[in-house]
Order: structure tokens, then C-alpha cells, then sequence
């Protein structure tokens, strides 16, 4: 008797951790929502191109890092690796359209929103 009431407290307690995961990122509607800072949360002193700025402009993926960026006539932009600032100061204007494309989709979790970087 013993172990079929342990044995349904941890089939319990699993489900529970399960479901617990699963919201992870999601609203009550089930839309996923950032996960990285934006670049507001930033306090460098600087004007940033998009305060709600979420995603990298090149690679499309979140994580943004507050020691990588680039200062446009706009303002400051971010970006997750060293490798997407190196391309993006290669064609600004580009990737700024880019930029304004993925900021009109909804993120996609764990997934860049397009490719690039080479």
C-alpha cells in the first residue's frame, strides 16, 4: 500500500514539473514571448534604435549582449554574437529592414528568424 501511494505522489509530482515546463515563455493564450532583455534594459547611456528591441537584426535570434553593438544615425543596436556586428556593419541599411521585417513577426522559439551571417 505503501508504494502505490509513493508510486502515484511521484507519477504526481512529475506531471506537475512537466506542466510547469511547458508554460515556460508562453502567455495564457499560448503566444510565446521574449525570452532575452530588451535593449532598454540596457543602461549605457545611449539612444537605442529600438528600445523594444529583442533580436539580434542579422541572425534573428534573441540573447542580445549589452558589449556588442553598433551606433547608426538611429540610434544604438544590438546583437547576440560578434559575428552578426561584423556583418552588420558591412550593409547597415540592410539589415535595418531586416530588422523591421522580424520585429512584425512573432518570435519562434529556439529558432533564428532567418538565416544570415555569411
Amino acid at each position: 500500500m505503501k508504494r502505490l501511494i509513493l508510486g502515484i505522489l511521484c507519477v504526481g509530482l512529475v506531471a506537475f514539473v512537466a506542466a510547469g515546463c511547458e508554460k515556460s515563455g508562453s502567455d495564457s493564450d499560448g503566444q510565446t514571448q521574449p525570452q532575452g532583455r530588451p535593449a532598454m534594459s540596457f543602461q549605457d547611456g545611449a539612444k537605442n534604435y529600438d528600445d523594444m528591441q529583442f533580436v539580434c537584426p542579422v541572425c534573428g535570434k534573441e540573447g542580445l549582449k549589452q558589449e556588442l553593438h553598433v551606433d547608426t544615425d538611429q540610434g544604438r543596436v544590438y546583437f547576440d554574437k560578434q559575428e552578426c556586428m561584423e556583418e552588420f556593419k558591412g550593409n547597415e541599411q540592410k539589415y535595418l529592414q531586416k530588422y523591421q521585417q522580424l520585429k512584425r513577426q512573432p518570435a519562434m522559439p529556439d529558432q533564428g528568424q532567418g538565416g544570415g551571417g555569411s
